[in-house]
């Protein structure tokens, strides 16, 4: 009898269960509560200097978004008139120049890469994908120094807006190919099997079936590859000279938006200095078009079901 009074009804172990469940549910809740709480938390402090620069770059720089400022080249300012300081359209030209040359230069090289990494398995390639992943990481500087050494050094020192490209082009290839070769990997089998069954070479099925479908991830990587190489500085720095006149000519020396800050920056004119704000707006401005443009093409795969 004492063993049995020990034993606990159904009724009693239900409300047991449900006391403890209550109780680890509270608990979990208020872990809930607590971790979201901190990564909110964290969120804001985050976002305060983020909106700090924005708002500093936005009101102080809106003012150089003028006609005057997007359509001058720089001038040099005379002792007496500090603030001739021009505008930016040499800088601006030579940015859409330089990215424009590297984006045709890196795409196809990219594409095919990613291609060959997608089709093939041996050592080569997977040597090969190893490169290309570790060449994301490098310094960008390393392939300025690589575009000065066998292309501008052996053009008798000639600085070129191609060289600037080259650099770029070397920048973006990589970033392209593995979010390509990724984006070629996501596309279901069974898309590739019906091609094939239907009697589809392979080189059709990769430009009827597996291109088309990977096509709005592979822009995605253009564009923020792009967005990028854009605000890049060390690769063009050395290896495309410096102009103040407005020129599309790849064979010339020209000023991009960054290397133009950065020589700015080198200055003393308090003209100059402030100027950088404009500068610095027209760059988050093109960064933020890109990025924009990558959202949109996305999203609107992402829609069609693609």
């Amino acid at each position: 009898m004492s063993e049995l009074q020990h034993i606990m009804t159904i009724d009693e172990r239900r409300e047991f269960v449900q006391k403890a469940a209550k109780s680890s549910l509270r608990k979990r809740e208020f872990t809930s509560k607590f971790f979201l709480g901190m990564m909110a938390t964290a969120l804001v402090i985050a976002f305060i200097p983020l909106f700090s620069i924005l708002q500093s770059v936005i009101s102080k720089g809106a003012h150089y978004l003028t006609w005057g400022y997007l359509s001058k080249p720089q001038q040099t300012p005379f002792a007496f008139d500090l603030a001739n300081i021009g505008g930016f359209s040499n800088a601006i030209t030579g940015t859409i120049l330089v990215d424009g040359l590297a984006v045709l230069i890196a795409v196809p090289i990219a594409v095919l890469l990613a291609v060959s990494l997608y089709e093939s398995d041996g050592r080569v390639m997977h040597f090969l994908r190893v490169t290309t992943e570790v060449m994301i990481g490098l310094p960008s500087i390393l392939l300025g120094i690589f575009i000065f050494t066998f292309v501008v050094t052996p053009m008798g020192y000639r600085m070129t807006a191609l060289a600037g490209s080259l650099a770029l082009a070397i920048l973006m290839v990589p970033l392209i190919a593995i979010a390509s070769e990724a984006a070629l990997r996501d596309v279901p089998d069974t898309l590739k099997e019906a091609a094939l069954a239907l009697g589809a070479r392979k080189s059709r099925v990769m430009l009827r079936v597996i291109l088309p479908y990977a096509a709005p991830r592979m822009v995605t990587a253009v564009m923020l590859s792009t967005s990028r190489a854009v605000g890049e500085t060390a690769p063009v720095l050395f290896v495309i000279g410096a102009s103040s006149l407005t020129s599309w000519n790849p064979m010339s020396p020209v000023t991009t938006l960054p290397t133009m800050m950065f020589t700015y920056l080198q200055g003393s004119n308090p003209y100059i200095i402030k100027s950088l704000w404009g500068m610095a707006l027209i760059l988050m401005i093109i960064v933020f078009f890109f990025n924009l443009l990558a959202r949109l093409v996305v999203a609107r795969s992402s829609k069609r079901g693609l």
